[in-house]
């Protein structure tokens, strides 16, 4: 058997079930452990299909908004190279693009689909008010964060709060605090 990326598993690790998503397939697969910070691996017999559902934060005005598709395309000269559709409520809504040259990210609305242009202005208020609740340490640019955090850690079983305490104390290292 050999699992896919995206898979939902289970697994026995001592008196404990554990539960993950597979990061890379195959038949000896790595599995984030839900939290998405600690990482295993195993054969695939080890770990078995599960309907477990994911941690999720507490109710947000970012619940609805969604990523339906991420395209990493590496690092650029200075930032990740990437481009991504977003949704709201199940349709595409937004396009977002990083051509990784230090700048921040682009969002542009689905003009082809009558997006209205107001769509741009919930999105980044909707992701401030997700950032002030769930405790991040920076007041700007919280779409970008929110994107990042929804492609990259929430997948994974990551919460809100976890990923912006990390950020709080990777901040107050590099602050030297």
């Amino acid at each position: 058997m050999a699992l896919k990326k995206g898979d939902r598993v289970e697994w026995i690790q001592g008196p404990e079930t554990k539960y993950g998503v597979v990061f890379r397939g195959g038949k000896r697969p790595t599995v984030y452990i839900d939290g998405g910070i600690h990482s295993v691996k195993g054969g695939a017999g080890a770990f078995s299909l599960s309907n477990h559902p994911l941690p999720v934060d507490e109710p947000s005005p970012m619940d609805k908004w969604g990523v339906k598709s991420y395209k990493d395309s590496g690092m650029g000269e200075e930032t990740a190279h990437f481009q991504a559709t977003i949704t709201l409520n199940g349709k595409v809504v937004i396009y977002a693009r990083n051509q990784g040259r230090g700048g921040c990210n682009m969002y542009d609305q689905d003009f082809k689909n009558g997006v209205e242009r107001s769509i741009l202005a919930d999105f980044a208020a909707d992701a401030k008010a997700w950032g002030e609740q769930f405790g991040s340490p920076y007041n700007f640019e919280l779409e970008d964060t929110w994107l990042d955090w929804a492609a990259h850690d929430k997948i994974y079983g990551k919460l809100a709060v976890d990923y912006f305490k990390k950020m709080a104390e990777s901040h107050k290292a590099m602050m030297g605090g």
